[in-house]
């Protein structure tokens, strides 16, 4: 007998969503049809405004569609309490509401309150937590600082505490909106190789929407490239990184090589 296939992680049929269903103006997602494997990485790309954000905030539940069907592990999304969402999704935004009176080491504990009981209280001390978000913040670099209140530190500081927050909830799935934002360049590289070791090595479902198109070359093995809230390509890196392509969406010239190292296609402006 063979053994039935794993349903993709995350499922969208159809979808459409727009933020003023009463005004007549044109939707930020329109009728995307797309499935994101377990285990996959995607980036998703695309000019300002293409919908990146509303689509992950759609494959999250933090948005609703005005049409269409999200299924999460092969269940509907509306069938997902926030709780148990909580505990097979991480999800990074590209901006913190300000909690400014918690320390790094608290912010980062909080990525294991959807595994306390209803009720229970934080449990922050419960030594298992403790050891998940002291791993956490060693791999986001910022162990160092964990006492340190979060008005304190730097905005590429927060942003790494919020990803190893999301690392302390140890996700089936990630979905992270711009993580490399106001990271410099070694803490941009410590992030690509951290999603890339949980991708490669634990499994974990990887979607993430970058500006920057070849970050998302070099971490993706699959791309999504979206267009006035479409699909304009998808695919492997190569057959979506090509200037045709990349020239009508964002109407700019590019030129594109391979990486000497990775060999996945390298955009660069012509200026």
């Amino acid at each position: 007998m063979t053994e039935k296939a794993a349903p993709p992680a995350f499922d969208l049929r159809d979808v459409s969503f727009r933020y003023d269903r009463a005004a007549d103006r044109g939707r930020a997602i329109h009728a995307v049809t797309y499935a994101v494997g377990a285990g996959a990485m995607v980036g998703i790309i695309g000019p300002n405004g293409s919908g990146k954000t509303s689509l992950l905030k759609l494959l999250m539940g933090l948005l609703r569609p005005e049409s269409g069907e999200v299924r999460v592990f092969g269940q509907p999304l509306a069938e997902w309490s926030p709780r148990q969402l909580a505990r097979r999704i991480a999800f990074v935004p590209q901006e913190t509401p300000p909690m400014w009176s918690l320390t790094l080491r608290e912010l980062v504990l909080m990525g294991r309150f959807p595994f306390h009981r209803p009720f229970s209280g934080w449990g922050w001390d419960a030594p298992d937590d403790v050891r998940r978000a002291a791993e956490a913040m060693r791999d986001m670099d910022v162990d160092g600082m964990a006492d340190r209140l979060l008005s304190e530190v730097s905005g590429g500081e927060r942003q790494r505490a919020v990803m190893a927050r999301a690392l302390t909830q140890e996700p089936d799935a990630l979905l992270l909106d711009e993580p490399t934002a106001f990271l410099d360049l070694r803490h941009q590289l410590d992030i690509a190789r951290n999603l890339r070791r949980l991708n490669r090595e634990r499994g974990v479902t990887v979607v993430m929407v970058s500006h920057d198109v070849n970050l998302a070359s070099q971490c993706c093995d699959e791309l999504l490239l979206l267009h006035r809230g479409e699909i304009a390509r998808q695919g492997r890196p190569a057959d979506v990184i090509r200037p045709d392509i990349l020239e009508m969406v964002y109407r700019c010239e590019v030129i594109v090589d391979e990486h000497p190292r990775s060999h996945a296609p390298r955009v660069a402006l012509s200026v």
